[in-house]
């Protein structure tokens, strides 16, 4: 920026003529439009996250009935428990058949509460 710019103009300094300005400067500008123009692009593809129908895709959850090793069996590796196990949490996706996969980075959050005999308590899913 300062090669741009020779002294005593505004505050010391005023900018070189175009003819004298170092080439390449009208290309980057180009570039970073483009790129800003093929990242906006792309971000207005992304699609919202599919909906997560509870009354079937999560039917096996009964309170008072289904036990931990089940749901774990079911889901997977929880991606937080609480007070040694009685709380999991996990991160749900739809999936495409209809029903809900576990996943690290899904839009849906699932916590069940176990009693101490390991039926499930209370269960809950939070959507975004």
């Amino acid at each position: 920026m300062l090669r741009l710019l020779r002294p005593f103009g505004f505050f010391g300094f005023k900018r070189l003529p175009a003819d004298r300005r170092p080439p390449g400067r009208r290309r980057r500008r180009g570039a970073v439009a483009l790129l800003v123009a093929t990242g906006l692009a792309v971000s207005a593809c992304a699609t919202a996250p599919d909906t997560i129908d509870e009354s079937t895709a999560l039917a096996f959850l009964q309170v008072g009935e289904t036990r931990r090793e089940a749901v774990i069996l079911r889901l997977g590796i929880p991606s937080a428990s609480f007070e040694n196990d009685r709380i999991l949490t996990y991160r749900l996706g739809a999936a495409k058949e209809g029903g809900v996969k576990s996943n690290w980075y899904g839009p849906y959050h699932l916590i069940l509460v176990f009693d101490e005999g390991g039926r499930l308590a209370e269960h809950r899913l939070l959507r975004p």
